[in-house]
Parts: C-alpha cells; sequence; structure tokens
C-alpha cells in the first residue's frame, strides 16, 4: 500500500514540480519520502541536493518502480499485492487474476517492450505509439472526482465501466476517531475488471482497488487531524476519486506521462524518442491547427537588423514541461522571450527562467542573441520571432524597459504564481484528457495533491501555492494550505474561487536574487514579457494586470506587424518555412503561434477566461 501510494503521489508531486529550480533553498522533506527514495542509491535525496538533482531522482526513482511493476507476471501480482486486500472477496479477486492468464500475459507482454531496446527504436521509427491498450495515456492517471460522501449525510451513487450500480456513505465514531466509508458495487462487467479508487480528508490519502460486487468498507483514522482538517471532512466530506484505466494501464499512464520528461530532464537536448511522444501527445491532446510538421532546416541565421527592441520570441522545448503547459494553456509554445537593444545597438533576449540541466543562469536574465541562440539550439528548442509592429515599435520606450529589467534582474522564476496566470474560473482552466474530455483534473484533486505537497515538501508547498493563496485569503504566509482554505471559506467564499483573485503586479513575495533570500515581485515568462512591454508603454491608458496573462495570451495580442510575415519574411525564413507566418530560426519542428495578433489590448484584459481543451473557446472581453 505505502509504495503504490507513494508511486502515484510521487508521480503527482514531480510532474507538477517539473517546472522548479531553485537555489538559495534547501528543500524539507516528510520521513516516508525519504525511505521511499533511498531504496536506491542514485535515487537517495541529499540535504546539499538542489531542485535539479531532486525532480531528477523523484522522476528516475518513480519510473524505475513503475517498469519494475511490469517486469512479469509475479511482479505484477506483487504490485497489486501492494494494496489492501483485507477481505475474503478481495483474495478471491487476486485469486482469479493469477489465473487470469490473458490478464497477465498482457502485463508480461507490456514489460517486454518498456525492457527491449530493439522495441524502443520500433517506437521511434514508427513515430512513437504510446504501450498498452489506450491511444491516449498521457495524464490519463489524474483521479477522476466522483463525490463528497459527508459523514451521517446522504449517500452518493455513480456507474462505472466495471460496476453499473456504485455508492458511496461514511460514518463517524467519534470515541474510536475514525471515518467508516463502505463503498458499495454491484452488476459487474466481468471477472476480472477493477476500479481502482482514491479516498482523502485532506489529512492523508488511501488507494483502494474493488474487484468484487459487494460493501467494501474502509477506514480513516482522524486522530491525528488538525481542527480544520476535521471539521473540513466533517462538513465537506470525504472526497472519492476514481482512475479512469485498469491497473495495469493506470502504471503505463504513469510511465508514458513521464516518458515526456524523463530524457529531456536529465539530457542539455532532446532525445528522439522523447520528442516524438511529446508531439504525439500534442496533435492528440489539442485541437490547434496546424499541427507539428517536421522541418528540414533545423537553424535559420537571420539578420540581426530584422529584429528590434520590444520584439517577441515564441519557444517550446519538447521536454514534458513546454507541452504540459502549452496543453494547460491553450498555447503551442511553453516559454516567451523578448528582445531588447542595449543603447550600444547590442542584441539580446531577455526572460524569466530557470536553471536546468540545459540552461546555466537562474532567474531574469538577458543574454546575448547569438549566444542565446546557440544555448536554444544546443537544448533542442523551436524558436519564432514575432516583431512589433511600426506604431509599437514607436511608442516603446526601450529606456523604461531596460530600468523595469535592472530593478528585476536576477530574480528568481516566478514559481509563487506560476498557477495563477491561467487559473481564472472555477472550473473552466483545468485541463481534461483525450479522447472525450471527460477525465479532468478538479479543484478536488488540486485540494488534496496541495494537501499532500504540504505534508511530505512544505518548502515545495510554500514556494508553488501557499504564499501566493495566503495573500488572496488575507491569512498568513506561515499557515498550513488546509488553515487558508478554511480560512477562506469562513468568509462565506465557496472553496473552488480560492485560485481565482485577481494577481496583482504590486504584490510582493519572498524569493531569492542571485541565489541569496529577498522580497519582490513573483514573475513567470510571460508575466516578465507583458511588464516589459507595459513598462515600456504599451498599455498606457488600460489597466492591465501582466500577472493574469498566458502566453496565448500575450502573442495572441494585436502589437505585431503582418507587414512583417508571410511574403514579407527574409527570403531564408522563407526558403525554411513557406507556410510560416513567423521566421523560425531553430527546431526540428514547425511552431505555429494559434490565434496571433488577434486580439486589441483592453482594461482586464484576461481576468476571467476560460482555457479548456482541446478547443480553448473564449468569449470576448472576458
Amino acid at each position: 500500500m505505502r509504495r503504490a501510494t507513494a508511486c502515484l503521489v510521487l508521480a503527482i508531486l514531480c510532474v507538477c514540480g517539473s517546472a522548479l529550480q531553485s537555489r538559495g533553498r534547501n528543500f524539507q522533506w516528510h520521513d516516508s519520502v525519504m525511505d521511499f527514495m533511498c531504496t536506491r542509491d542514485d535515487t537517495c535525496l541529499s540535504p546539499s541536493d538542489d531542485w535539479i538533482q531532486v525532480k531528477q531522482k523523484f522522476v528516475k526513482r518513480i519510473y524505475d518502480l513503475c517498469q519494475e511493476a511490469l517486469k512479469d507476471k509475479q511482479s505484477m501480482v506483487t504490485m497489486m499485492k501492494w494494496l489492501p486486500f483485507a477481505k475474503p472477496a478481495h483474495k478471491e479477486f487476486l485469486s482469479a487474476l493469477d489465473t487470469e492468464k490473458t490478464f497477465l500475459d498482457y502485463a508480461e507482454q507490456l514489460a517486454s517492450k518498456y525492457s527491449s531496446e530493439e522495441a524502443k527504436a520500433r517506437r521511434v521509427e514508427s513515430d512513437y505509439k504510446p504501450l498498452g491498450l489506450s491511444k491516449y495515456p498521457y495524464w490519463a492517471w489524474i483521479p477522476m472526482f466522483q463525490s463528497y460522501v459527508v459523514p451521517g449525510g446522504a449517500s452518493a451513487s455513480w456507474s462505472n465501466n466495471c460496476f453499473s450500480s456504485t455508492s458511496a456513505s461514511a460514518t463517524y465514531n467519534a470515541a474510536l476517531s475514525q471515518i467508516q466509508v463502505t463503498i458499495t458495487t454491484a452488476t459487474p462487467a466481468s471477472a476480472s475488471c477493477a476500479d481502482l479508487y482514491l479516498l482523502s480528508d485532506l489529512h492523508q490519502i488511501q488507494l483502494q482497488l474493488i474487484g468484487q460486487a459487494a460493501a467494501h468498507t474502509f477506514v480513516l483514522n482522524t486522530t491525528t487531524m488538525s481542527s480544520n482538517e476535521l471539521h473540513d471532512v466533517l462538513t465537506r466530506g470525504v472526497r472519492v476519486f476514481r482512475f479512469r484505466d485498469d491497473v495495469i494501464q493506470t502504471v503505463i499512464d504513469i510511465l508514458e506521462t513521464l516518458g515526456m520528461f524523463l530524457e529531456p530532464l536529465l539530457e542539455a537536448s532532446v532525445s528522439e524518442q522523447a520528442r516524438l511522444a511529446n508531439k504525439d501527445f500534442l496533435s492528440l491532446y489539442q485541437q490547434i491547427q496546424p499541427t507539428m510538421s517536421n522541418r528540414t532546416t533545423w537553424r535559420v541565421d537571420v539578420d540581426e537588423s530584422y529584429i528590434q527592441s520590444g520584439d517577441f520570441l515564441g519557444i517550446i522545448r519538447l521536454d514534458g514541461l513546454d507541452p504540459m503547459l502549452a496543453w494547460a494553456m491553450g498555447s503551442t509554445t511553453g516559454h516567451t522571450t523578448v528582445a531588447m537593444r542595449a543603447p550600444n545597438g547590442t542584441l539580446f533576449v531577455c526572460e524569466s527562467t530557470a536553471t536546468t540541466s540545459y540552461w546555466v543562469v537562474n532567474g531574469i536574465q538577458c543574454t546575448p542573441y547569438k549566444q542565446w541562440v546557440d544555448q536554444c539550439e544546443k537544448a533542442s528548442m523551436q524558436v519564432v520571432i514575432a516583431p512589433l509592429s511600426k506604431e509599437n515599435r514607436a511608442k516603446f520606450n526601450e529606456s523604461q524597459a531596460w530600468q523595469y529589467f535592472y530593478q528585476n534582474q536576477g530574480f528568481d522564476y516566478g514559481f509563487h504564481t506560476m498557477l495563477w496566470g491561467w487559473v481564472d474560473t472555477v472550473s473552466q482552466n483545468y485541463p481534461c484528457v483525450a479522447p472525450d474530455y471527460t477525465t479532468c483534473l478538479t479543484w478536488e484533486a488540486v485540494e488534496v495533491l496541495f494537501t499532500v505537497i504540504d505534508r511530505l515538501a512544505p518548502s515545495v508547498g510554500d514556494l508553488l501555492f501557499r504564499e501566493s493563496l495566503a495573500k488572496r485569503a488575507g491569512a498568513s504566509t506561515k499557515a498550513s494550505f488546509v488553515d487558508i482554505l478554511s480560512g477562506w471559506i469562513a468568509q462565506g467564499n465557496a472553496p473552488n474561487t480560492l485560485p481565482t483573485p485577481v494577481e496583482e503586479d504590486k504584490w510582493l513575495y519572498n524569493t531569492t536574487r542571485y541565489g541569496q533570500p529577498a522580497v519582490g515581485k513573483a514573475t513567470v515568462c510571460c508575466v516578465f514579457v507583458c511588464m516589459m512591454w507595459k513598462s515600456g508603454g504599451l498599455f498606457d491608458g488600460i489597466d492591465v494586470e501582466c500577472g493574469e496573462q498566458t502566453n496565448y495570451d500575450i502573442y495572441s495580442l494585436a502589437l505585431f506587424d503582418e507587414s512583417r510575415m508571410g511574403d514579407n519574411r527574409p527570403q531564408v525564413c522563407k526558403d525554411a518555412d513557406p507556410a510560416n507566418p513567423l521566421c523560425q530560426i531553430l527546431g526540428k519542428d514547425t511552431l505555429y503561434l494559434n490565434g496571433l495578433n488577434t486580439r486589441t489590448p483592453y482594461t482586464h484584459m484576461d481576468e476571467t477566461c476560460p482555457s479548456e481543451a482541446p478547443k480553448y473557446d473564449r468569449p470576448a472581453g472576458c
């Protein structure tokens, strides 16, 4: 049970924290995390590890664990025995699995495909086909919220693939400090079908496998709960989630998702297998046209005179992280930068980024253009240039933009606010999984995730969400996530509205500057570009909070020069990419900016906009 839970929870923690790169911070881990990680010397966490080393070890440990589970029939049965089969019905189900040849032979075949170098090569040659029975494994391990079950309240009911009738109820025994959850199933689809559930009370989580038509009882202990945690579960209820796929496919879902991240995380360049896996993911999960296609010219050395201060450079690296962000935001980029010329005419690319396996400088920075392009090429990035229009170029005040840069140079990447630019609504911003987009991340799952991170990795929670949510709720930055949420609810607010208040550009955070503790603005890449434009006067006369902008919000603004796009690009750009309206200077694959140059800037823009995959429709003026 502990290992199965750790595999899932740490997969979520690792992927959600995969953007985090931080210097000058000592990460704190719960003892259970250390126990899980230190079963291998090469994944054991050390107090001296920076976040690059931490997340590399996390991904490797989880990936190896999932591979071990698929090695052979007995390993799969052993993995399933991690789950609490305490009742006779559970043991009967497990015995049936031992004799179900098709089920276990399938697991063994998958294991050989993962371990075979020849099989990996075939996957690359075929433009990458996911293993398993599902064409859509990426992120399919996101648990689907089924219902709240309030102790002593009405029961909840639903149907699913394995059981056409399922209900759940809960009771609270104060004397025993226990909440008892009963899930009753009926009318099974087959003898070998089983549902994997996750139960949470914002204090703990349990994974439970249900494979028999019966009443299944599970106990949550309330002894160590805080008063706010106990009040939450008694008034709002136990959260019940169900995983879309069976156990084997869920393990494969995690493997395929982490496979997009693993090699790019460890290497300075993106491997061919990771590149193709990420392209497969984007083509299946976004209905944004045109999709990426192979380029024959991977680098275009455009004359630097084509690029001026304020021009936009959009980037995607097919490394798991950028495609994840693009999928969530409804963009085709995962990173954004802005060009700036120094008073002596030297061209720089300025950005808010972080130290990684492929980027050595941390925080807000400007890099000489040629050096920047060389670094991007080594990192396997796709890069396009969108030049400002003549009107906006004349309007853009270089000196004021440089002043903003120097005031913020060296500040850490804006981890505190990276989640909130695209979460504007209570339910219409969270990503959903193909093909039917009914498996979605929900606020209920986010609550559980934040609680787990708070407990297992408090310093990550502090960096990623706690301080920013405390500002919204008017709470202490030292408060736990559950306490912040409880205070927000006590003010009369719905729980799922906590992320929705507007991020204000004047807000300051406890961050670092050149690796040392500091107080300053928390700006992610697109927010930094917006702030450079805002400081340079492009939004004069309208009220814009840059903290509310996403990549799409930035490059879809009508700020760019169509007379320098398409056939009016430099000849080298047209030769390399005849169909791309922009000049693409780097990348093995085409990068198109959806919605480019289509929206006039307006007051309070992008503060209440939905961004639901796969079409990302949004009302005008949101």
